[in-house]
């Protein structure tokens, strides 16, 4: 009876819903995101490294105002960055994650891009699409609600047509570089399917 008992409440636990402002996919959701450099001397600067150890050779760094930095993941006390074509790392605790990155939350998507052919969206502060057949403006992109908090979808008009899209936050390689992005987007248009990735780093 109480084996019973105890079975009924594992799977009603198991099935019910989050509680708000809780989720059951604690790590969904979280990244990518901006961040910030903190607590580095004025006449110092942030290592970013080929690896999350000390002991591992510097590939580039940081200076001590720099913002809006891409973190892909964090892992044991280390951010894991893009630097030039390669993947880089830096230590989390010099890093300020930006406010109004929630969970949930639609992040600033400012580009995303694909090959086979080569095409860029502009979603940022400039809407368009380029590839080798067409380079047109785009409208304001209408993000869409998904059932589940790791993926949206995308509406964008376009001068000939309605690109439809979804962006999942997954681990992406646009198979050129070293680099790894945070999402992953699939887009639908002129009868094609085109996948690709997405970056919310701001251009410098």
């Amino acid at each position: 009876m109480v084996r019973r008992a105890l079975t009924f409440l594992f799977i009603w636990f198991a099935l019910s819903p989050p509680v708000q402002g809780q989720t059951s996919y604690p790590d969904w959701g979280l990244f990518p995101a901006l961040y910030d450099v903190t607590g580095v001397a004025a006449d110092d600067v942030l290592n970013i490294r080929a690896g999350p150890s000390t002991d591992t050779p510097i590939l580039s760094s940081y200076a001590p105002d720099r913002t809006a930095i891409e973190v892909m993941a964090v892992t044991s006390g280390w951010a894991q960055v893009n630097v030039g074509e390669q993947v880089g790392w830096v230590a989390a605790r010099f890093l300020e994650r930006r406010p109004g990155q929630e969970f949930g939350d639609v992040p600033p998507i400012r580009i995303c891009f694909g090959a086979e052919p080569f095409w860029t969206l502009g979603l940022g502060d400039a809407h368009f699409y380029h590839s080798p057949m067409e380079q047109v403006t785009a409208g304001q992109p209408v993000y869409l609600p998904s059932t589940r908090p790791d993926r949206f979808g995308l509406r964008i008009d376009v001068e000939h047509g309605i690109m439809r899209g979804v962006i999942r936050r997954t681990a992406c390689s646009d198979g050129m570089a070293d680099t790894t992005y945070g999402l992953a987007v699939d887009l639908i248009y002129r009868d094609a399917v085109m996948t690709g990735c997405c970056t919310i780093a701001p251009a410098r």
